[in-house]
């Protein structure tokens, strides 16, 4: 079982990750976009493969040998061999928004345990937010929101929001 310091090592390893990939994204000129359409015809960017390149360098690093299942580089198609514990990246969701000039993008970082998400990042590169969290067999939810400039690591964070979470009720998800 991972303990609290662990759990707070991952989750500012996935937040600067995420917040470099974000940086990333916003440093590719609009100019050098490099549109192009992917087998399902969704668009991919210069953006999408700096921002993927940053995620994949980091995670590497962060968890040497833990195997990533990236948008950009497995598409759609199955992965074999993934084993129990494997990190799930989008590294620019919302390419079209992005590519449209709105600010309704974010780069996705999550890591599976057992078919199970228990810890992640997601990063709004033009709105300065990263929100992250974990859920952990005997540990306590954790989740927050950072005003994180893109780039900065998360002891810069400008402002952090606690976000309550709340058990998944035993008659199962609700819709509204």
């Amino acid at each position: 079982m991972a303990t609290e310091s662990e759990i707070r090592s991952l989750l500012d390893g996935l937040t600067l990750i995420a917040s470099r990939a974000a940086a990333a994204i916003l440093a590719v000129p609009r100019l050098d976009l490099m549109k192009r359409e992917k087998p399902d015809s969704s668009p991919v960017t210069a953006a999408d493969d700096a921002s993927e390149a940053v995620i994949l360098e980091g995670l590497a690093t962060l968890m040497p040998g833990v195997r990533v299942v990236s948008e950009e580089s497995t598409g759609n198609r199955a992965v074999a061999g993934l084993g129990g514990r494997f990190f799930v990246v989008d590294p620019l969701d919302g390419t079209r928004e992005f590519l449209a000039g709105l600010d309704e993008f974010t780069v996705n970082i999550a890591l599976v345990e057992n078919g199970t998400p228990i810890a992640g990042a997601v990063a709004a590169p033009a709105r300065g937010r990263v929100w992250r969290g974990h859920v952990l067999p005997g540990c306590v939810r954790y989740a927050e929101r950072l005003a994180l400039p893109p780039g900065a690591a998360p002891e810069r964070a400008h402002e952090r929001i606690a976000i309550r979470t709340r058990s998944r009720p035993p008659s199962g998800a609700r819709r509204k």
